[in-house]
């Protein structure tokens, strides 16, 4: 699907690119952090939820595995997004102090080089990011889905048994 012509991929690439500068890459990172930490929390919540009720699966187990450690490699790449961000505001830095970007040398060529590309990196990870949040929650949404129902057939044997057992005790009164 495209928009004005512009496939989906390119579009997503190109969200501000023509605005957006190093300190928006710096908050857009403590942003993707907090919203992970959010994620994150959900996941816990849910989990907890089950354990309390007592009807926890160790089958179901491996989706919160699965999803703690998408967070964590998440988490990882975010860290090293913002350590590079860190890197090209100091090259930026550098370049200032060379005189800017419309000063022609080769030191300068290279260190627009390697703050247009740390720049690139973060708008890519950015996708890679709600690709894994959405890999998070599908493995969350799947937890409570498969677990609730286990429960509920679980309940419905237990009623049965309960039945088929209260009827056995009435044979024997009889």
């Amino acid at each position: 699907m495209s928009l004005l012509g512009i496939p989906k991929l390119k579009r997503r690439l190109s969200i501000n690119t023509l605005t957006e500068t190093l300190d928006d890459q710096e908050l857009q990172c403590r942003s993707l952090t907090r919203r992970l930490n959010k994620v994150e929390e959900q996941l816990k919540d849910v989990h907890a939820k089950v354990i309390s009720k007592g009807k926890q699966y160790d089958d179901l187990e491996i989706l919160i595995q699965e999803a703690g450690q998408i967070i964590e490699e998440t988490r990882k790449k975010i860290e090293e997004n913002y350590q590079m961000v860190i890197r090209a505001k100091a090259d930026e830095d550098k370049l200032n102090a060379n005189g800017g970007r419309d000063v022609v040398s080769l030191e300068n060529k290279k260190l627009c080089d390697k703050i247009d590309n740390s720049m690139e990196e973060l708008r890519k990870f950015r996708i890679e990011f709600h690709d894994n949040l959405k890999q998070i929650k599908t493995r969350l949404a799947k937890y409570e889905y498969y677990n609730e129902q286990r429960s509920s057939t679980n309940s419905e044997m237990s009623k049965e048994d309960f039945q088929n057992e209260n009827y056995e005790t009435a044979k024997v009164d009889i």
